[in-house]
């Protein structure tokens, strides 16, 4: 079985930096640990995304449709399709006192947060520091080694998998003659894009409620 753009898969991976095979991301707790990356904090799971919606990097994304069920695949990416090339405009000088007011002592390689925006010194010189804020694989070809495990078909599943995505946990969900509940506070604005955008994703689903915000 072949799988198209908005299909709802499974999938797990590897995802690797071309040059040198060091990991950046995966979902298979057993190959964290044998390559001494485990995280206790982490959750390792198959991963559950709609095909042609960008819930991976563009060239993974693009790279599944049309594959099959069950097979296991080495996709390479260029950067462009990756995580973007370096921008030169995202090299910024800052100035040494930024680090003072922290207490830190800026060194070469330091990851560090300014104005919300996290970058890597790149060098110091006198007051002035050179940060990337360019995204670490920033110009890195990549590679994932893929598997789709299998084609979700239940309406109940691809919302659970997909509110995960979004909301970055599980969330409770309730479907019953197409209409869902989700067990969670969002705001009236953000409900109206996120209904929106399961109604379309999943046309099973004709009406959608949350949770009502408590009012003090």
């Amino acid at each position: 079985m072949k799988v198209q753009k908005g299909d709802f898969v499974e999938i797990n991976f590897v995802g690797r930096v071309k040059e040198n095979k060091q990991i950046f991301d995966l979902t298979d707790e057993k190959i964290a640990k044998e390559n001494n990356l485990y995280d206790s904090k982490v959750k390792y799971n198959p991963l559950i995304i709609c095909l042609g919606e960008k819930h991976v990097v563009p060239g993974l994304d693009e790279g599944l449709i049309d594959k099959e069920v069950g097979k296991k695949y080495t996709i390479e990416i260029k950067p462009e399709l990756g995580f973007g090339k370096k921008d030169p405009k995202l090299f910024q000088l800052v100035s040494s006192n930024k680090f003072k007011e922290q207490n830190l002592k800026p060194i070469p390689g330091m990851q560090v947060s300014v104005d919300n925006m996290a970058g890597i010194i790149k060098s110091v010189s006198g007051g002035r520091i050179l940060i990337d804020f360019n995204h670490p694989l920033a110009g890195k070809e990549i590679e994932y080694e893929v598997t789709i495990l299998r084609k979700i078909e239940n309406d109940d599943e691809k919302l659970r998998g997909f509110l995960r995505l979004m909301l970055n946990k599980d969330v409770g969900v309730e479907i019953k003659d197409g209409k869902a509940h989700i067990d969670i506070e969002v705001p009236g604005e953000f409900a109206k894009l996120l209904e929106d955008k399961i109604k379309a994703l999943i046309p099973g689903i004709k009406q959608l409620s949350f949770k009502l915000t408590n009012k003090k």
